[in-house]
């Protein structure tokens, strides 16, 4: 992930890097783009692991974040229902308690627009009132329907688009053949649909048409 962010979102990575080196971590990130998921894992690996200036990705608190293991972290996604103020008080709950690793307390809430007003003004008392050593990290679609006051408290990274050059890097990094890489990105434009059909007859009957 950390040479595919450097390729492909170099001026984000410029930003968390110099922010990290510093020691200067901002306490909360809100991530605008299509493809936030990966780069939402990453960040989180950065703020807990200690290996490198930002996440080697390699050690056993890296991989724990990535399968969604580590103790001291907490997902919300409002694609699969709406972020309530439950979930909100919870993570507020759990986060007074000492933390089980002792490096760092992170939450994840993914498309933030999809939470309920309760919800919205229950995160905006928690981000007024930063604790140390805990961290957020929300994304969006689209940033017109996140409150301008939770803007205010995060640091607003709006992502480059994702282009065929990302795709491809993307699908080498998970181990496709040089030669689908290359070309699934031409017939699809999303890593979702690459996958889908990459071993599909579909594809295999256009890939000899067309190429």
């Amino acid at each position: 992930m950390k040479e595919f962010l450097k390729e492909t979102q170099p001026i984000f990575y410029r930003i968390l890097e110099k922010s990290f080196k510093e020691n200067k971590k901002t306490h909360a990130f809100l991530l605008v783009g299509d493809h936030t998921d990966d780069i939402a894992t990453f960040i989180a690996q950065s703020y807990i692991c200690h290996e490198d200036t930002l996440a080697c990705e390699t050690c056993d608190d890296c991989i724990r974040i990535k399968e969604g293991l580590y103790p001291d972290m907490i997902v919300c996604d409002g694609k699969e229902s709406s972020i309530k103020k439950s979930d909100i008080d919870h993570i507020q709950e759990e986060f007074v308690k000492s933390s089980v690793e002792n490096n760092g307390k992170v939450y994840i809430l993914k498309n933030i627009d999809n939470a309920t007003t309760q919800a919205m003004n229950s995160l905006l008392k928690f981000l007024e009132e930063p604790v140390e050593e805990v961290y957020a990290i929300l994304t969006t679609k689209n940033i017109n329907k996140v409150l301008p006051t939770i803007q205010s408290r995060c640091q607003v990274i709006k992502l480059l688009p994702e282009s065929k050059h990302s795709l491809e890097l993307k699908l080498k990094n998970e181990g496709v053949d040089e030669e689908d890489s290359m070309v699934l990105p031409h017939l699809f434009d999303s890593i979702e649909e690459c996958n889908e059909y990459k071993d599909s007859e579909l594809y295999f009957d256009v890939k000899n048409y067309v190429f």
